[in-house]
């Protein structure tokens, strides 16, 4: 399992991190909290299109009157 093992060696390069952030008595719920606020607010002003484009007519198809496309008349 190599993705293990990538993920233990970053673990314990970054330990006293690791250990701060599971030890301190304080998180960062409150800014996650207005983030998420933020978030839900402007897919409220700009939301996302729920269905697909319009679809357009092909355009006619056109035959040319000789391998040139030009006509002869």
């Amino acid at each position: 399992m190599p993705s293990l093992l990538r993920f233990a060696r970053h673990l314990e390069r970054d330990l006293d991190a690791v250990t701060a952030g599971l030890s301190q008595p304080w998180n960062s719920g409150v800014v996650e909290g207005h983030v998420n606020r933020i978030k839900m607010l402007k897919r409220q002003v700009r939301p996302r299109r729920l269905r697909a484009p319009p679809q357009t007519s092909p355009a006619p198809h056109v035959t040319p009157a000789h391998s040139s496309g030009w006509s002869t008349q």
